[in-house]
């Protein structure tokens, strides 16, 4: 993510809107945006593909992957869509007292992967991976290793708000300051499948 052209994030394979004027810093590869935890994001829309709106969609499940350097000074959401309290969508933040935490909702189905703070250390970039299958749930890989297992809780009754547009820098509501986690991101990428252990080895050492 090199360059900010009128106020629009020229990314590796999509382009994102600025919202509050988040600050072009040096990243990881190049330039990378840099998130103050207020109400600061970049809005990716509604993007290309049906299932970064709704995991369901993704027949062969979905991996997204991203550098991220988390603060450890504000808690809050830092990418995603939905997640919010009946909205399906897919998300991660940092929680009170340092654990970072990956959400993936389905209409009927809650998965949730959390990373304690002695795994995930702060101020320091991370290659995040995260995929999901309808068969497998949430994984993550951490600078190409996986971390831990996921929980999984059915939803009753079943969620029927699909996510709107996927956002870096905050959280789905616009209209609350708390939801912004402060982070730097650099390089986000996208595919509608699932990627495992041996694409995450191999993203990571590309780099």
């Amino acid at each position: 993510m090199d360059e900010v052209v009128d106020g629009v994030l020229i990314g590796p394979q999509v382009n994102a809107t600025l919202i509050n004027s988040p600050a072009l810093v040096a990243g990881k590869v190049g330039n990378a945006m840099f998130f103050d935890g207020t109400r600061q994001y970049a809005d990716f829309g509604l993007l290309d593909h049906p299932c970064l709106r709704n995991p369901e969609d993704c027949i062969n499940g979905m991996s997204f992957s991203y550098w991220a350097k988390v603060s450890n000074t504000a808690d809050g959401k830092f990418l995603g869509y939905g997640c919010n309290v009946q909205t399906v969508g897919t998300c991660a933040a940092r929680l009170p007292g340092g654990s970072i935490t990956f959400v993936t909702k389905t209409t009927t189905e809650f998965f949730l992967l959390t990373v304690q703070p002695e795994v995930f250390t702060t101020d320091i970039w991370w290659l995040i991976l995260q995929t999901w299958t309808e068969q497998y749930g949430t994984i993550v890989y951490l600078n190409g290793v996986r971390s831990g297992d996921h929980e999984k809780v059915a939803l009753s009754p079943k969620y029927d708000s699909i996510g709107t547009t996927f956002r870096m820098g905050r959280g789905h509501n616009p209209s609350r300051t708390y939801e912004g986690g402060r982070a730097t991101i650099d390089e986000f990428l996208f595919w509608p499948e699932a990627r495992g252990e041996d694409f995450a080895k191999f993203l990571y050492d590309m780099y």
